[in-house]
């Protein structure tokens, strides 16, 4: 994808949500993941979503390099998408990573990026 004649080097944005009203850009990353039934499966779900390691691919690690990408270029987005653009700078920003099913560790731990679940996406939009 092209915005303003740059390439997103992040790789594909799964959704690109935008709040008019309070001038937020919502990058969101999906990711459908099988239920965990053992500590084993839990701990493989952790590690597609979230992992401690920098040198692993994750969703968030993911998310986080999309969002930055927007970030640097929110003049361009702003305008490819026809936005209210009389300042760009009043723009922000919000990445999340959004699950077809909530994981156990979002519930006793918590990351530098939402990690929600499908049916909780309301709440990222202040509805």
């Amino acid at each position: 994808m092209r915005i303003s004649g740059r390439i997103i080097d992040a790789g594909e944005i799964d959704v690109l949500a935008v709040d008019v009203v309070n001038r937020q850009i919502h990058v969101l990353e999906c990711k459908s993941l099988l239920f965990a039934k053992t500590p084993y499966e839990m701990r493989q779900q952790l590690d597609t979503v979230v992992n401690r390691d920098p040198n692993k691919k994750t969703a968030v690690s993911q998310v986080l390099k999309k969002a930055a990408w927007v970030s640097d270029n929110i003049e361009g987005v702003v305008q490819a998408f026809s936005l209210p653009h009389s300042d760009s700078g009043n723009w922000s920003v919000h990445p999340a990573v959004v699950v077809d099913h909530r994981i156990f560790v979002t519930l006793v731990e918590s990351f530098e990026v939402q990690i929600i679940d499908h049916e909780a996406m309301p709440s990222l939009f202040k509805l």
